[in-house]
């Protein structure tokens, strides 16, 4: 019963309300025995969701629209399309290494399930893929924590981003943009802001040079440390 609450908790952390459907599902066969099942539908669920979130980016990302279209056109005409996606996810950086291995050999787990070759699944074998599936994937809200963040930038350039001069609605507008960011990509975006700040000004000073907002560092009576006396020269 101990796995079984477990696995329980985790459908609340399914980012998408779509796949808790499949994944109840998974964890319904489980519970009756039937890993097969559970691992089948996990795996359905995986793939749903990466090409939701592949939908999703495409609308902003021109590689991942490529990937999405050829993802779209095997999927309409019944091809395997699992293997080329995850496979097109990781050469354009879009998803990581570790995140590819994982989807190789959950498919790997899930191809010997599916196919009558006298192999039987395992409870332990069910009980990765399931949590691999929602910890690692379902859970987030994209491909990777970076790609809000550069929606985000993309947005920034455009004039209507922010309407009016009024800096209440300024700040509403930012905080509403900044809420689909995850917290562990502020660094990204702020780096990627100073940067654009800096192209902007055609500066190319490093950031220990430089006051904030692009001032030259100059020096200021009584705060500047005082200059060793030289001597005249000679």
């Amino acid at each position: 019963m101990t796995a079984l609450a477990d696995m329980e908790e985790l459908l609340a952390s399914i980012s998408n309300k779509e796949m808790v459907d499949y994944m109840r599902e998974a964890l319904t066969c489980y519970g009756a025995g039937a890993y097969r099942g559970c691992i089948v539908m996990s795996y359905l669920a995986l793939f749903d969701d990466l090409k939701l979130k592949l939908a999703e980016l495409a609308k902003i990302n021109g590689p991942a629209k490529a990937i999405w279209l050829e993802v779209e056109k095997r999927s309409g005409n019944q091809e395997v399309f699992e293997s080329f996606m995850a496979d097109q996810l990781q050469a354009a950086d879009l998803i990581t290494k570790a995140e590819h291995k994982q989807l190789e050999l959950i498919r790997d787990i899930r191809n010997r399930a599916a196919h009558p070759s006298g192999v039987h699944a395992k409870a332990e074998e069910a009980r990765y893929v399931y949590r691999v599936v929602i910890d690692d994937f379902l859970s987030r809200q994209l491909l990777k924590t970076t790609h809000a963040a550069d929606a985000v930038l993309a947005r920034l350039t455009k004039d209507n981003l922010f309407p009016g001069n009024d800096f209440d609605d300024h700040i509403l507008i930012a905080k509403a943009e900044l809420a689909e960011v995850n917290p562990a990509a502020h660094a990204y975006l702020i780096a990627k802001l100073v940067a654009a700040q800096r192209r902007g000004d055609g500066e190319e000073r490093p950031p220990d040079d430089r006051e904030p907002f692009g001032g030259r560092r100059r020096g200021h009576p009584g705060l500047d440390p005082p200059q060793a006396d030289r001597g005249p020269v000679s």
